[in-house]
């Protein structure tokens, strides 16, 4: 994380939720970045310190349930409408009215949701990995997901009773490796609540909301990605009136984390592109 990120928090009615802001130091758009599951701010520390050199301020929370964000056991704290509006109170705190909102993997799919609700506030939209549809309709084999929902749901119940005496916060870029910093996002958080979320990326099914994207949108993809079809792309670039892909060269679905410098030169060439548009 750049040393001038300041912590900031906000009380929303369901807990404190954390987030981490740099100062402005132009009139360009702050730039949301919205992590993964398991993750936290810390997740592509490389990305938002490129885009700070820019002259970007940067906003990166640490979603419910994440980092040092509230972590109560309530199933419906943790759908992604609450995330949406988690999102929603802090830019209204900041009192911002543009954003450039970037979300990576689970928090692409908070994303997407947020700029179909709304689209006044999101400048550009950059998503980084992200599913509008769950990845196992995308494997051929979604007639399980019910099965699937069942299991997820038993062992998130299962598991309420699991918790630490203390939450484990690591950094991602002290980590070795992207699946080091994934176990070890599993210490920071109550593992009904990761179960909980993982529920929801398997059911997600957001096609409604993908013509409700009004401003020029990215996707960023992986040359081989595992959970997201070529389909799924060009059914997006199709309902996303404003869309466009661009293909990492890194072969995982984790582009942002393993190849951050190639996604940072994608987001700025992006960005570069449409400047002068709706500033």
């Amino acid at each position: 994380m750049p040393s001038n990120q300041q912590e900031k928090f906000i009380e929303t009615a369901n807990g404190k939720l954390f987030y981490y802001l740099s100062p402005k130091k132009s009139a360009k758009p702050t730039i949301v970045f919205l992590h993964g599951l398991t993750a936290n701010h810390t997740q592509c520390p490389k990305i938002i310190s490129l885009l700070e050199t820019q002259g970007y301020s940067c906003l990166t929370p640490d979603l419910r349930g994440h980092g040092n964000s509230d972590k109560t056991k309530k199933r419906a704290l943790y759908k992604i409408p609450v995330f949406v509006e988690d999102l929603a109170e802090i830019i209204q705190k900041e009192k911002l009215e543009k954003i450039i909102l970037v979300g990576y993997s689970f928090g692409g799919m908070v994303a997407l949701s947020f700029a179909a609700k709304y689209p006044k506030i999101v400048d550009k939209l950059v998503l980084i990995s992200t599913n509008y549809i769950g990845p196992l309709r995308n494997w051929g084999i979604g007639f399980s997901l019910p099965m699937w929902r069942s299991l997820l749901g038993f062992a998130a119940t299962a598991l309420l009773w699991q918790r630490r005496k203390e939450y484990y916060y690591y950094r991602h870029d002290e980590s070795l490796t992207y699946w080091r910093a994934t176990m070890l996002g599993f210490m920071t958080m109550p593992i009904s609540l990761d179960l909980w979320m993982l529920r929801q990326v398997i059911s997600i099914d957001d096609e409604a909301k993908l013509p409700k994207i009004i401003c020029e949108t990215l996707l960023i993809q992986s040359k081989k990605e595992p959970f997201i079809s070529k389909d799924e792309i060009e059914f997006m670039l199709k309902h996303i009136r404003k869309s466009e892909v661009v293909i990492a060269k890194k072969e995982s679905h984790f582009i942002a984390t393993e190849a951050q410098e190639e996604t940072a030169e994608f987001i700025l060439n992006f960005l570069k592109k449409y400047e002068n548009s709706n500033l």
